[in-house]
């Protein structure tokens, strides 16, 4: 298999504190499910083409970009 270098922009959007917020008491803890839930949801309505996702991991979500092989592109990536 050949391999090929590219640039590309990888992000991890985790919430701060979720843990900790989510094992306080067990009434916070149904709140804060669906909490987290909205919050995700929110953030992955703002994702847009070029990102792409990879996966969701509790209260994280695995995004990237690759470079579209225009500088003027990349930077509106940026």
């Amino acid at each position: 298999m050949e391999t090929r270098e590219r640039r590309t922009v990888l992000i991890l959007a985790d919430i701060s504190g979720y843990t900790k917020y989510m094992v306080a008491t067990q009434t916070e803890a149904v709140h804060g499910q669906a909490a987290i839930t909205f919050l995700i949801e929110t953030i992955l309505a703002e994702v847009d083409i070029p990102l792409t996702l990879h996966a969701i991991e509790g209260d994280a979500l695995f995004l990237s970009a690759s470079h579209p092989g225009d500088d003027a592109a990349w930077q509106k990536v940026l």
